[in-house]
Order: structure tokens, then C-alpha cells, then sequence
């Protein structure tokens, strides 16, 4: 009998020890294949954590009528772009859908009513425009906490037909949380957010538009991902982010983006590998100005090596500067006008799929397809 109580007890101890190795080996396995974090930054200093907002709205709210939301339909997304919000309550959550319509797309200004502090969108919505309080003085306005939804691909702020903003505000803004899903951020979208002073781009971000970053001072701490694409003109001097790069390009994800502090005499330059464009312009320093009777600064440039894999040579970028050679990858797609313009060059050999705008090099250069 005692065998047999034994025998029982042996055996369950060997299953228990099992099971516990199978957790074990489970959860080193979901440790082990957790997906790495992608949005670390290829320049810039790091930053801690900025506090997540919470998407998820409180169990006591429920959303607002549909007639509490003025709106039109888009017809190149198929659904109802919202423009603007008729109640008064202080944390809206908006319905799944109006009038059997899924919403799309948030107007900038939509939420332009001094009580809004909390939104909380439908995982439908693709197009996100940045509303908020109504133009008040610094003292009297209210942050406003953004839930932007997952599942958003494009931000934008809304603008005139000159590009200025006709809705200014963001002053207050201390955090914004974007969604991984997001893949343009829109002209100006983050121009005035004063109390800005670190954020992270999403891996997927593959454009930054024109002046996104202007007016922001107090932006210290920007995480870029390398799948950006497109980032010029952005305002980035204007940022306490930029004056803490080291001097020479900087670069921004897969964008050579500016040349920033002095050009020294007879300088030769190697573009990093994984660039994919050459910013417009990169190699005039932003900032810099030009003692009256010296040489501008890029002419101090007096070679380049490209990496492989290089698509877009942006406007500009090599104008100015002292090069008598340069080797253009196959891999390079567009080069834009003026982009060797008023260079020594003689000659020089491209691809011929590789698609050359007007008045991209000096008259006198011969051109070599290969």
C-alpha cells in the first residue's frame, strides 16, 4: 500500500515539475520572439517615456447624438469627414457611425469649443486634423489631452490657400501620442506647440511635411524612424533639438536633411548608409551667414560619396560646391532642378532610368546614360 501511495505522489510531483517547465519554456519563448522597438531614434539624444494617453474612454461615457456632429462626405475616402461638434461637454466620444456611414476623417477646429478637454475617436477614422480651444490668452486656455485613434494614417492641420494656418493653437500641448499606424504627418501640423519638448515618430512615418516643427522651442528630444522619406523644410532649426546636433549633416531617418555650423576647407563628405534622399539645399548651412565678400560655405565641399540604395536627389543639394566628380548609384529614381547647378562638374554618368528635371545640371556638363 505504501508503494502504491508513493508511487502516486512521485508521479505528480513529476507532473507538477512538467508543467512548471512548460510555463517556464513558454514564457521564455514569448520573451524571446517579443517584436524589438523600431521607433528608436537614428539621431538625437534619448528622452524618458513620455505618459501614454489612454485610448480607452470612461465606462460612463457614452457617445454623443449624431445630430451633435456637423459633417460632409467624402467621397475618395467613403465616409463622413466631421467638421464640427455642437454640445458642450468636456470628454465627447463620438459614434461608430452616422447615418449608416463610417467617419473617416476629423477637421481641424471640429473641437473648437473651450469645454472640450478629452475625445475619443472610432478605430474608422484615417484622416486626423488637430483642432482645439478657441484663441484665448496663454493663461486662459485649457490643455487638451488628444486620444489620436489607432488605425489614423494622416495628420494634418488645416490651412489657407497661401499654407497659413487658420486654426493657432497647441501652445499647452505637453504630450501627443501617435499611433504606429500613422504614415504622413501633414504641413505645420505640430507649428506653435510651445510646451512641446520631446516626441516620438512612429516606425512607418515615411513623409514630414513643410514647417511641422516651427515655432516649437521648447522641442528638445525628437525620436525619428528610419523609414522617412521625405523631410524638408520642416523647421527643425527652430528647435532646441537642432542645436544640439553635432556639426556636419544631420540627418533625419533615411533623409540627408542639412548641413549644419561651418564647411572647413576641402571637405569631402560619405552620406550614410540607408539615406534614400538628399535634402534640398543640404549642403547651405541653415542659420549661417555668409561674411560680405567670402565664398558661400558649400563651396568648401569638394567631394561626396553616395550610398547605394540613394533614390531622391532634392533641389539644390549640391549647388554651390566645389565638386569636379561624383559617382550617382543606379538606384537613384528622381534628381530634381539645380541640384548640381553652378558646380565645376564636366561630366558625369546616370542611369538611364534615373529621371532628370530641367535645368538640374550646368549647360556646360556632358551627361553619360549607362
Amino acid at each position: 500500500m505504501n508503494k502504491k501511495i508513493m508511487f502516486v505522489i512521485t508521479a505528480v510531483a513529476l507532473l507538477l515539475l512538467a508543467l512548471t517547465g512548460c510555463n517556464a519554456d513558454d514564457n521564455l519563448s514569448q520573451s524571446s520572439t517579443a517584436p524589438a522597438t523600431q521607433n528608436q531614434p537614428a539621431t538625437g539624444s534619448q528622452a524618458d517615456p513620455t505618459p501614454p494617453i489612454s485610448s480607452t474612454p470612461p465606462t460612463n461615457l457614452a457617445a454623443e447624438p449624431e445630430d451633435m456632429f456637423t459633417h460632409i462626405f467624402d467621397t475618395e475616402l467613403n465616409g463622413l469627414r466631421i467638421t464640427r461638434y455642437h454640445g458642450d461637454l468636456t470628454q465627447v466620444m463620438l459614434p461608430d457611425e452616422i447615418m449608416g456611414f463610417p467617419i473617416v476623417a476629423i477637421d481641424s477646429g471640429a473641437f473648437d469649443i473651450l469645454n472640450v478637454t478629452d475625445v475619443f475617436f472610432p478605430d474608422t477614422v484615417q484622416y486626423f486634423g488637430w483642432g482645439g480651444n478657441r484663441r484665448l490668452e496663454d493663461n486662459e486656455r485649457i490643455p487638451h489631452h488628444w486620444v489620436i485613434p489607432y488605425g489614423v494614417t494622416h495628420l494634418y492641420r488645416w490651412t489657407d490657400r497661401r499654407g497659413n494656418l487658420t486654426v493657432r493653437h497647441g501652445g499647452n500641448v505637453r504630450y501627443v501620442d501617435i499611433p504606429p499606424t500613422v504614415q504622413y504627418i501633414g504641413d505645420q501640423m505640430f507649428n506653435g506647440f510651445t510646451s512641446l519638448t520631446s516626441l516620438t515618430i512612429p516606425y512607418g512615418v515615411t513623409r514630414i511635411g513643410f514647417n511641422t516643427f516651427a515655432d516649437t522651442p521648447s522641442l528638445l528630444v525628437i525620436n525619428f524612424p528610419p523609414t522617412i522619406e521625405h523631410a524638408l523644410d520642416t523647421g527643425l532649426q527652430r528647435t532646441s533639438w537642432w542645436a544640439t546636433q553635432p556639426d556636419g549633416v544631420v540627418y533625419v531617418g533615411g533623409v540627408a536633411y542639412r548641413w549644419k555650423g561651418d564647411i572647413p576647407s576641402n571637405t569631402s563628405v560619405v552620406i550614410r548608409d540607408g539615406t534614400v534622399t538628399l535634402g534640398a539645399n543640404l549642403f547651405q548651412p541653415l542659420g549661417e551667414a555668409t561674411a560680405v565678400g567670402a565664398a558661400p560655405a558649400e563651396a568648401n565641399i569638394i567631394s561626396v560619396m553616395l550610398p547605394d540604395g540613394l533614390v531622391r536627389v532634392s533641389r539644390d543639394a549640391f549647388r554651390g560646391t566645389s565638386l569636379t566628380s561624383i559617382v550617382i548609384p543606379d538606384s537613384v529614381v528622381y534628381i530634381e532642378g539645380g541640384a548640381f547647378g553652378n558646380t565645376p562638374l564636366a561630366s558625369v554618368s546616370i542611369s538611364y532610368d534615373t529621371i532628370i528635371e530641367s535645368w538640374t545640371f550646368d549647360d556646360s556638363v556632358q551627361i553619360e546614360r549607362r
